[in-house]
């Protein structure tokens, strides 16, 4: 979607195809069919460090559809809460020096050895470890207790990067908590979507894209992708129908790409690499998130968001009423409980994810004993996202590929992100480049991050 905003903008022609019946892809909802209403697979946010996603939202006028939060809520297994806020007159990272203080399920001594961990990480540039490192790996290293790593590495980190600490790579981990948290002081607010994301880029974004002439084309299934030469391509439908294109953008996950080239192209594009072969790209392994959906009958917690401590349950986010599923004209309040890395939760064992996830809710939260739960569904996404493995960096494809015609984008490309919406948009801007550049456009789509303040710039040791 991005790179067809960006190339739409500069008076090219784009046709968008779309397997699904909506768009989105992994970033996006269902229509529950009984009430029509937009349900998410589970619940993305963005961060104040994502700028290309936002300067994508403000280009399509959907900026005003995320609502910004500059706190975010630990709650521990107690239920006792812990903001995570800034002093804003204080330079980054100093800021967090009220976040460090108000962590009040962590031991003092294990707040100041976290200080000091932020303050090693940022030291210590991703080119000054192996590139087998993982974020475990590192935290044990420098003797980080059992209890921080249980109260906020994990919490944070497989949140984030949907990954055990023990598969984390250490270049990413740190690439989440310096950018992040580090750099600037607005850096990690929280972004949410007010909306559901079927509505957000099934409606909102679709509408945008075909304002400026994009030709969109979802429930359209390509089965082939061609290279006719330097500067053509083609691509076939499951209809069998052939279209013909001077530039076809590859824009699918890591699971599906190599798939969809043909023999042909595969060898061209395998012949002339200058990073990982074509097959190299299923190399990259996945990473779960399971949802649970449920309405209650009177609201369980006053917060908008919160992260769980030393739970199954991870995240909750609260939306409010909202209709419930097979139940026509009835609405109850609607939560999402997230869990990222949820490689147990793959075997279909839905209903026991879901009494444990409420059994945890209740133990929490007081208004939650006496609430009675309405409805519950389970969501779980096995291929949610890729695993920032440690290596996993090598099978990464950069946007060029040997063949001009063709280009890729995907958060699993090479962005210098993990699997975020922020790493799509910016895989996107890239590819737009590329073929602007074959056109004799050369200019620079993707959006700086945000400016590290002085104190950070002084402290921070990035690659060269």
């Amino acid at each position: 979607m991005s790179a067809a905003y960006r190339l739409a903008e500069h008076g090219h022609q784009v046709s968008l195809f779309e397997a699904k019946r909506s768009l989105g892809g992994r970033a996006g909802s269902w229509r529950e069919p009984s009430t029509g209403a937009w349900l998410d697979h589970c619940q993305h946010v963005s961060m104040g460090c994502c700028t290309n996603l936002a300067d994508f939202l403000d280009r399509a006028g959907l900026r005003d559809l995320f609502h910004r939060f500059e706190v975010m809520h630990f709650i521990d297994r107690h239920g006792r809460q812990s903001d995570f806020g800034c002093i804003p007159w204080l330079p980054a990272p100093l800021h967090l020096a009220k976040a460090l203080v108000g962590m009040r399920f962590l031991h003092w001594s294990d707040r100041l050895q976290l200080a000091w961990t932020f303050h090693r990480l940022a030291r210590t540039s991703p080119q000054m470890g192996d590139n087998r490192l993982t974020i475990l790996d590192w935290l044990r290293k420098y003797r980080t207790s059992d209890a921080l790593i249980n109260q906020f590495w994990q919490p944070v980190l497989v949140s984030a990067l949907s990954e055990r600490l023990d598969r984390i790579a250490f270049s990413a981990a740190r690439k989440v908590l310096v950018d992040g948290f580090m750099g600037a002081r607005k850096a990690f607010f929280l972004e949410v979507p007010q909306v559901p994301l079927g509505e957000l880029y099934d409606e909102h974004m679709r509408g945008a894209l075909l304002r400026l002439g994009v030709s969109v084309q979802t429930n359209t299934r390509v089965k082939q992708v061609c290279c006719e030469g330097i500067a053509c391509a083609s691509i076939e439908l499951n209809s069998g129908v052939i279209d013909r294109f001077d530039q076809v953008i590859v824009a699918v996950p890591w699971r599906q790409a190599a798939s969809l080239l043909s023999p042909e192209l595969r060898a061209s594009l395998n012949s002339n690499a200058t990073g990982p072969q074509v097959e190299d790209w299923e190399r990259l392994e996945s990473g779960s998130i399971a949802a649970v959906h449920l309405w209650f009958d009177r609201p369980i917690m006053q917060l908008p968001h919160a992260v769980l401590l030393e739970q199954r349950s991870q995240w909750i986010f609260a939306r409010g009423l909202q209709p419930v599923p097979h139940a026509i004209g009835d609405s109850k309040y609607y939560y999402q409980v997230v869990i990222s890395a949820a490689h147990d939760d793959e075997d279909g064992r839905s209903m026991e994810l879901a009494d444990c996830v409420v059994g945890e809710l209740r133990a929490i939260f007081p208004e939650a004993k006496s609430a009675q739960l309405a409805y519950v569904q389970v969501v779980a996404q096995p291929h949610a996202v890729f695993s920032p493995t440690a290596g996993s960096d090598a099978w990464r494809p950069p946007q060029a590929t040997a063949v001009g015609s063709v280009t890729l984008a995907g958060d699993w490309t090479r962005t210098g992100w993990p699997a975020t919406m922020e790493g799509a948009v910016i895989s996107g801007y890239r590819a737009a480049e590329c073929i602007l550049a074959q056109s004799g456009v050369r200019t620079k789509l993707e959006v700086e991050s945000l400016p590290r303040e002085w104190l950070a710039r002084w402290l921070i040791r990035d690659c060269h």
